[in-house]
């Protein structure tokens, strides 16, 4: 599958589905964690069938950790914009979530997490 493309032809990719947020940082991401690309191009199928035509961002950011003195995660979010389905957005991440998002959480040790972008 995408796997098997060398990384820039993967990651290429992956920016006809999605808008990079942070280009070479969400590279540098993808570079370390090349088995994530496999999750995020399963991910667009997914996300279309509840969210369709919505535009998804991938964007690293920093999870502080709860705990004191625990350590900051790297993570990549795949942002849902909800703009047209406002007043039913949150029934469908719920409907994602069961059939796609949480697993693909639990799969990547929460690298990757799929959520909605209400800006």
């Amino acid at each position: 599958m995408e796997q098997d493309l060398p990384f820039a032809e993967a990651f290429a990719l992956l920016a006809n589905h999605y808008e990079l947020g942070e280009l070479d940082v969400t590279r540098d991401f993808l570079h370390k964690h090349p088995e994530l690309i496999s999750y995020l191009m399963g991910s667009v199928t997914h996300i279309e069938k509840h969210f369709p035509g919505s535009p998804r961002t991938l964007s690293v950011e920093y999870d502080e950790d709860d705990e004191p003195g625990g350590e900051s995660v790297e993570r990549l979010y795949v942002l849902i914009s909800v703009s047209p389905y406002l007043a039913t957005a949150q029934e469908r991440m719920n409907r994602l979530d069961d059939e796609w998002a949480l697993d693909v959480c639990d799969d990547t040790n929460e690298l990757i997490v799929i959520d909605l972008d209400y800006t």
